[in-house]
């Protein structure tokens, strides 16, 4: 997940912005302020979102020139990701199959993309999700 979010967010922006385009969240640890997680929906807002923590941290959609740099950036960081595998002591497997996860991920991208374009909605959990 690190080098997802690390391929697609400007982190020196991030730093000095509050904007929400640079916004980003991983579910498995979401941390909010009581008040700001009932102002934005809690737990039942946005049910149709597939998403619902990068909803929360007020992260956009992609669209299609921001993907196209995305898939850019994610495949060239192949090479930094094996290098920092060797200079942490990382298991060299994470770094060989790294391709092969960044590929699945972009698929996934693009086909909902492709999907809005031809007016079908993203299916998430048996939700469709508006786009």
């Amino acid at each position: 997940m690190n080098w997802i979010v690390l391929g697609f967010l400007p982190i020196d922006r991030m730093r000095q912005s509050r904007h929400p385009a640079y916004g980003a969240a991983c579910g498995q640890l979401l941390l909010a302020r009581r008040t700001a997680y009932e102002t934005a929906g809690g737990p039942r807002s946005p049910a149709s979102s597939m998403t619902r923590s990068s909803w929360l941290a007020a992260s956009a959609p992609a669209g299609p020139w921001s993907l196209a740099l995305s898939t850019v950036a994610l495949t060239a960081g192949w090479a930094a990701r094996f290098a920092a595998a060797i200079r942490f002591r990382q298991p060299l497997l994470g770094a060989l199959l790294h391709p092969l996860g960044i590929a699945l991920f972009l698929a996934i991208q693009w086909h909902a993309l492709a999907r809005h374009y031809v007016g079908k909605p993203a299916v998430w959990k048996g939700r469709a999700l508006a786009g």
